[in-house]
Parts: C-alpha cells; structure tokens; sequence
C-alpha cells in the first residue's frame, strides 16, 4: 500500500500549527483536520481509493483485510466512548481517524460536502463527517444523511448514494477504554496531549521511533516486536 505526505495549497494549515494540534477541540486541532477532507478528496478524484490513518492509531494487523470485506462504500471505526454510550449503537458517533473510501462519485460529493460542513462551522471535521454521512452527532439531528440500524448509514447526492459501514469495537477499538480480545487497529483518540499519546502507544508495543529523527529506522530494526513480525 503506497503511503502519501500531503500539503495543502493556500491552507490554513500552512500556518504554524503547535503541539496543540493533538488535543481534540482546540484551534489548532480543528485547524489540522480541516486538511484531512481536502487530502482525502484529492486522491478519490483520481479515482484512487482511500486508506486513511491518522498518526495515533496503532495498526496490529493489516486492517484493509476485514475492511475491504464489506460492500459498503465507506468503511470506518466508531467513536462511542466506553462507560458513558450504548456499545449497540456504533454508528452514533463515527471516528474519521481510520476508514476506507472508495473512488465512487458519490463519496467524492459528500466529501465535497464534509469540507464545506466543517469549514463553514469552523468545527473539526469529524463534526462533519457525522453530520453528512449520518445526518447526526451523538444525536442530535443535523445534516444529510440518514442512520440506518446500528452499525450504517447512508448519504444521497445528485451523483447517486454513498452507503458508510461501522465497524465492531472489539476489532477497532478506540482510546476510551473498549475491550478488545481481537484488536485489529487501536486509535489512541481519547489520550489527550502529545506526550501521553506516546505513552500509550509505548504501552501496547507499537512506538518504535526515538525523539531523533536520523535514529527512526535504525531504532525501528532494533524493535522486539518489528523483528517478530518480519
């Protein structure tokens, strides 16, 4: 799977963006995922499909495996937090840390309208991502989509409809603590703050970089778990 370093033209992401952008609502943050969507809609516009990870999610397994399985045209994780949300209802609140967009007309449309959500109500683009896709956040109704059982939701725009596939937690689990026996990918979401990110991350085995750039690969060879995997 070919990897991609986007910059954005003319971005507000050009600008210098603090370590902040790693604490989810700050300016910064709201800032930095505003160039998520417009990354994404380059490529589907060359008709390429879409496997977007965000730097804090730890991938266990290759996740394009069980994603590439379902039929839906967007296929992302949950968002739900443990203890406070229905672990039934996935498609409450969608997380657009990891998912898979196909290169369909209409999934490039409503990431045209995703862009458009987020930058007008100058919120995050996960805000976005539900009210377009799902035509709801945590339930309060707002958007264009449509929640369809608990684990989908569908999109309608003048080029056709763009169906989205929740996947279970015990595979995807993200940082509020779900348990997960068969952990595929592990989104470290709900840790707050640069340092503590990499602290969890440390803790599941998946750091494998020092602070010094120039020693990344070098370190990343010296990793007990690297060594096992190859």
């Amino acid at each position: 799977v070919q990897s991609v370093l986007f910059t954005t033209y003319k971005s507000k992401a050009d600008t210098n963006i603090s370590s902040q952008a790693t604490d989810f609502g700050s300016k910064d943050f709201v800032i930095l995922s505003q160039t998520k969507t417009a990354a994404v809609l380059s490529v589907l516009r060359k008709k390429v499909p879409v496997l977007f990870v965000d730097l804090d999610v730890t991938l266990l397994k290759n996740p394009l495996t069980i994603m590439k399985s379902f039929s839906e045209d967007l296929v992302v994780t949950s968002d739900i937090k443990h203890g406070r949300d229905d672990a039934k209802k996935l498609n409450l609140r969608l997380n657009s840390g990891l998912f898979l967009a196909r290169p369909k007309p209409a999934v490039m449309d409503a990431f045209e309208e995703i862009e458009e959500q987020g930058l007008n109500s100058n919120r995050s683009q996960q805000k976005a991502f539900n009210w377009v896709l799902c035509g709801q956040y945590a339930g309060t109704a707002r958007g264009t989509g449509t929640l369809l059982g608990d684990d989908r939701c569908r999109w309608k725009g003048k080029r056709g409809t763009a169906t989205t596939r929740v996947m279970s937690l015990d595979q995807f689990p993200n940082g509020s603590g779900w348990p997960t026996t068969d952990a595929v990918a592990i989104h470290h979401n709900f840790v707050s703050g640069l340092k503590e990110k990499r602290k969890a991350i440390e803790a599941i085995g998946g750091w494998f970089f020092t602070a010094n750039a120039k020693d990344m690969c070098s370190d990343r060879r010296k990793s007990k778990l690297w060594r096992k995997k190859r």
